[in-house]
């Protein structure tokens, strides 16, 4: 019974570990297929000034895609056995430099970061990045064509806790569009709802709450509470 018991925690474990790599590295191959046959396709579209500019920016995504492999796959080495967050000191600031760098090619979204300099959180560095990564995904999905789109990341504390937020002014919805966050038993749909149970799965593991604010046609503010 107890090797079963154990057997069964290490296949949770690497189920868990799968589900993240297939959804945080499907989005942006899918992304950089989508910007190489965008040039095959539509030569026309192109004069050597923007050639230039294009390759540049494929080059910019094809590194940063390798980095992120790199960091997941290290990461999911690590957790391998035991999947438990190595909870340390982390600089806000820097958490949100990290999403910033990681989608600074999407010129069209008006991102704003407002963090005072010296705010830090206690939690699992890569947890926290992954579950930003998915609610920064998420957000770029609801502003889809929405004239002058805005993403706003927030951080400030309140009493001893440490709040981050994200807001966007896209479609927005009713708290059923968002039932995976807080529903274990709520079931993954083909469009959506595998980042929302990552980011409940990581965001349970390192103790943190999570609180949503969303209207039809008024966008959606997502409260991470540590």
């Amino acid at each position: 019974r107890k090797l079963n018991a154990e057997l069964e925690h290490a296949n949770q474990i690497k189920i868990k570990l799968f589900s993240i790599l297939n959804h945080d590295l499907k989005s942006p191959v899918s992304n950089l297929i989508h910007w190489l046959y965008l040039k095959k396709n539509n030569p026309e579209m192109f004069n050597e000034t923007s050639i230039a500019e294009y390759d540049a920016q494929t080059l910019q995504r094809s590194e940063k895609l390798f980095s992120t492999i790199e960091e997941l796959l290290l990461w999911t080495k690590n957790q391998m056995k035991n999947f438990e967050p190595k909870i340390e000191s982390l600089s806000v600031k820097n958490l949100f430099d990290s999403v910033q760098q990681e989608f600074s090619d999407l010129k069209y979204i008006d991102f704003q970061y407002n963090c005072t300099e010296d705010l830090q959180l206690e939690s699992d560095e890569n947890f926290i990045k992954i579950i930003m990564r998915n609610l920064t995904n998420n957000a770029i999905k609801a502003i889809k064509n929405i004239e002058n789109p805005q993403i706003t990341w927030n951080a400030f504390q309140e009493n001893n806790n440490i709040i981050l937020s994200i807001s966007d002014n896209g479609i927005g919805g009713d708290i059923e569009k968002f039932k995976s966050l807080f529903h274990k038993e709520n079931s993954i749909g083909n469009k959506s709802g595998l980042g929302f149970h990552l980011v409940r799965d990581l965001a349970e593991t390192v103790h943190c709450t999570i609180k949503v604010e969303s209207n039809v046609r008024n966008g959606t503010t997502i409260y991470l509470k540590f």
